[in-house]
């Protein structure tokens, strides 16, 4: 009986192992997209691998039956990854994290990228290389692939070629799409926003890359990452969604595997709740900046440094109780010179009574002596 128990355990380790999904998505950045069109798209996504109905999507082709073979359930694993311009595809390093509250542990992942579009290219091929690279090198043999992009080719940007850093990045691209390549099969669900555009969300069920063979990386110069600025406090904040604060004097933090004597720039512009406002601070040594009394109103926060991937974030302060301290005091002020006034007439009044009073008693004392002199001469 006991050798039973174990030999159906390990039946279902084995089932659980071979039955666990592997979903790698990446998100295209670049500036060809609206914001709003990759608001949408991050919705999508949430309720995609959830899921639940979709609210904006449509499909492009495919249908809701086959959509539901891209949901994820407790045990498979997600990572996701941005991607765009040159800089933004070497980065790429999937951590894939084992989804188990699917609903809590989808949107962390979901939400640990910025969804802004700022690049002014698309490495779309470099990007899936890193994705089938990783996936080789942890004896992942097939996975699933979610592609948010606005163009299946390549788009270089400017002038239309590639600027690969160094020979492997090239070979990694090129030896994508051929035939010791990845197998990448067809998009059986393409989900779009809008008809007649380019923007939509391709989910590929089986990539395998067992006959991959990605270059040789020995004696191949390579280029070390650019350093990539994250915020400590405050992260993820967007434009539509900004992180509160709960005072309006607070710390912002960031972390940086920069150089220890880079120099940070650290910005914060007012783009809603009243005038223009810019507060700002420059060549600053550390990785911490004290804002103090900011005003009420919604703010962009960005740091940069020379030679690294800046950060954005964008905050909301609360609405400052200084106005009503001044009118506090105001009224206070109002009330005390109300009563001085006040007082000094009443004073005014008591005097003027007493006098009259006195007047009174004097000519009542005058009246009577009179009387007292006319009685005796009867």
């Amino acid at each position: 009986m006991k050798q039973l128990l174990i030999i159906f355990c390990l039946i279902i380790f084995i089932i659980k192992i071979y039955g666990q999904n592997n979903i790698f998505v990446l998100v295209d950045n670049s500036k060809s997209i609206k914001q709003n069109e990759l608001n949408d798209a991050k919705q999508a996504l949430y309720e995609v691998l959830t899921g639940i109905p979709l609210s904006k999507a449509k499909f492009f082709n495919g249908n809701q039956q086959g959509l539901s073979n891209f949901k994820m359930v407790p045990g498979d694993k997600l990572s996701i990854s941005e991607f765009g311009s040159l800089q933004s595809a070497l980065a790429i390093s999937p951590n894939p994290i084992l989804i188990q509250n699917a609903n809590a542990d989808i949107s962390q992942v979901i939400n640990s990228i910025d969804w802004q579009v700022k690049s002014l290219q698309t490495y779309l091929t470099l990007a899936k290389a890193k994705i089938a690279e990783y996936a080789k090198k942890h004896q992942i043999s097939k996975y699933k692939l979610y592609i948010i992009s606005d163009n299946v080719q390549d788009d270089y940007g400017p002038g239309g070629k590639p600027d690969y850093p160094d020979t492997y990045s090239k070979n990694l691209a090129l030896g994508y799409n051929t035939p010791n390549g990845v197998d990448e099969g067809v998009a059986t669900i393409k989900l779009e926003f809008a008809p007649n555009t380019l923007f939509m969300i391709s989910l590929f069920p089986n990539l395998n890359v067992s006959n991959y063979l990605p270059p040789n990386p020995q004696g191949v110069d390579t280029i070390s990452p650019t350093p990539t600025i994250t915020f400590i406090s405050f992260a993820n904040g967007t434009k539509d969604n900004p992180k509160p604060t709960k005072l309006n004097s607070f710390p912002i933090s960031w972390n940086c595997n920069c150089p220890s004597n880079t120099r940070f720039n650290i910005s914060l512009i007012e783009y809603d709740g009243g005038k223009f406002r810019d507060l700002s601070n420059k060549n600053l040594m550390t990785n911490s900046v004290f804002f103090s009394d900011v005003p009420s109103g919604k703010f962009k926060v960005q740091v940069s440094a020379q030679n690294a991937n800046s950060a954005v974030t964008y905050i909301e302060t609360p609405s400052s109780n200084l106005g009503w301290i001044i009118f506090i005091i105001m009224m206070v002020i109002a009330g005390g010179i109300g009563y001085y006034f006040w007082n000094k007439k009443r004073q005014q009044k008591l005097n003027k009574f007493n006098v009259n009073q006195a007047d009174d008693i004097f000519s009542s004392k005058g009246s009577t002596s009179n009387n007292s002199s006319n009685s005796g001469y009867f």
